[in-house]
């Protein structure tokens, strides 16, 4: 019993370090000047480069904090605008879901793009890949097209 105890005393302790350190590169210092940072207990490091190495990937990494995923492409299944066109979007969600029911449900989208209500399917990195299933797709859902879009970062 008192070795569980203390087990979960370390994995404790072990996420609060986790946390602190994720919290510790929001400052306002670049990443170069972070990692070059001196710690007695983690070592040191010293990065020789041109200044504009350095600037191109702070700019690199502000961009991408903006943004919350990366470039890709959706399937686009249904647009409209109107007063029922919720309802009809709806529809055609569930519609899908039928058609389709091992497409993973998290990958539906149910956008409102003032004034329209649309239906995105899918996170694909390539054109290449959103092509293989709208060639499915496009038989049951004969108005789809592919988007581009900022899509989530794929699992690891």
């Amino acid at each position: 019993m008192k070795k569980l105890f203390l087990l979960l005393i370390i994995i404790q302790i072990n996420n609060l370090n986790v946390v602190v350190a994720q919290q510790d590169y929001k400052n306002d210092i670049s990443f170069f000047e972070y990692i070059q940072q001196e710690d007695s207990q983690k070592g040191h490091i010293n990065i020789y480069q041109s200044q504009s190495v350095e600037n191109l990937v702070n700019k690199f990494i502000s961009i991408h904090q903006r943004q919350r995923g990366i470039n890709g492409y959706r399937i686009q299944i249904f647009t409209a605008s109107g007063q029922d066109a919720r309802q009809v979007a709806n529809n055609k969600r569930s519609e899908f879901v039928s058609i389709y029911p091992d497409f993973d449900y998290r990958l539906i989208y149910s956008l409102y793009q003032p004034p329209f209500f649309k239906i995105r399917v899918g996170d694909y990195r390539t054109k290449e890949e959103a092509l293989k299933f709208y060639k499915q797709v496009v038989k049951q859902f004969p108005n789809s097209y592919i988007v581009k879009a900022i899509i989530n970062y794929p699992k690891l």
